[in-house]
């Protein structure tokens, strides 16, 4: 007779197989599948509760099964008689809520202090987790729009040739836009002010590095300052 009971957790669901439940209780297997068949054949609202698998024989040959769960369990051995059924029965409910125990609690088997350990950790994890959401959705503020704000200034100018230069006051207003669109699109924003905190230092470095994609507009900035150069 075998002293293990190997309650099995399948896609949430504690299984015991027919075979083990045969050799416990000291039954033919054929016959606890012939008895659990009947019972799902009586009833349809069981069919859940006695799962139909399979298994590899020793002979190589492949055999039917059921998983059964703990209801199914109950109304398979409901008719079970003598002492060692009973005392199997127990053992099972006794399996059977300790496997519950154990999922709704995965440190139950552990140390105290390795449970405290995990517990920390597992506090630590959410409180990182939480730090992360808020840090996802803060806005950057005053301060860090100014200086976003300041860099786009800088690099428009810089780009545009200083503020005396005549790109500067014919095309400020179409490298601005362009400026601003490309920050929008590029950040998934409606506004530099609403760049979320965690991609501040990477918009300070993508507007110090910005160019415009318009080539027509870059052949205008470039022609103008040429002129003025020229003459």
């Amino acid at each position: 007779m075998s002293e293990l009971i190997n309650v099995q957790q399948v896609d949430g669901q504690l299984l015991v197989s027919s075979r083990e439940i045969a050799t416990n209780f000291e039954k033919q297997h054929k016959h606890v599948i012939e008895k659990i068949e009947n019972t799902r054949a009586e009833n349809s609202a069981i069919q859940e509760m006695f799962i139909e698998s399979t298994y590899i024989a020793s002979n190589g040959k492949t055999n039917k099964e059921f998983l059964i769960t703990r209801d199914g369990f109950s109304l398979l051995v409901m008719g079970f008689t003598g002492s060692k059924a009973m005392n199997w029965k127990l053992r099972y409910i006794e399996a059977f809520n300790k496997m519950e125990q154990q999922l709704k609690n995965p440190f139950s088997n552990m140390s105290k202090e390795l449970q405290a350990i995990l517990l920390v950790d597992k506090r630590q994890q959410e409180l990182d987790n939480r730090i992360t959401t808020i840090e996802d959705k803060m806005t950057v503020n005053y301060e860090l729009a100014e200086n976003l704000r300041s860099a786009i200034n800088c690099r428009a100018v810089e780009l545009l040739g200083g503020k005396d230069a005549e790109a500067y006051k014919k095309l400020n207003k179409k490298l601005y836009a362009s400026f601003y669109r490309d920050i929008k699109r590029t950040f998934k924003v409606n506004s530099y002010k609403n760049l979320s905190v965690k991609n501040y230092d990477l918009a300070i470095s993508f507007i110090e590095a910005w160019e415009p994609k318009d080539e027509v507009l870059k052949y205008a900035i470039h022609g103008l300052n040429s002129q003025i150069a020229f003459a």
